[in-house]
């Protein structure tokens, strides 16, 4: 395991839909979208949200945030 591994991510796009299917086929993982919040998550073992992918409504430039736990 990693000495700090990251532990939530966030990526936001322009295009949600388009930025999930090339996640989808780069990383080979799903993503669940959850309507209430307008947010994708991806699910990992133990069971618990990592991070996900959402679309952008005001800001002008996507953006990747990380997340870490630090020991």
């Amino acid at each position: 395991m990693l000495e700090n591994p990251i532990v939530w991510w966030e990526l936001a796009t322009q295009d949600a839909e388009k930025s999930i299917e090339s996640f989808r086929t780069v990383f080979g993982r799903d993503l669940t979208y959850y309507e209430s919040v307008g947010f994708y998550t991806m699910q990992h073992e133990p069971k618990m949200d990592c991070g996900g992918i959402f679309t952008l409504r005001k800001a002008r430039l996507p953006f990747l945030a990380l997340n870490s736990r630090w020991k």
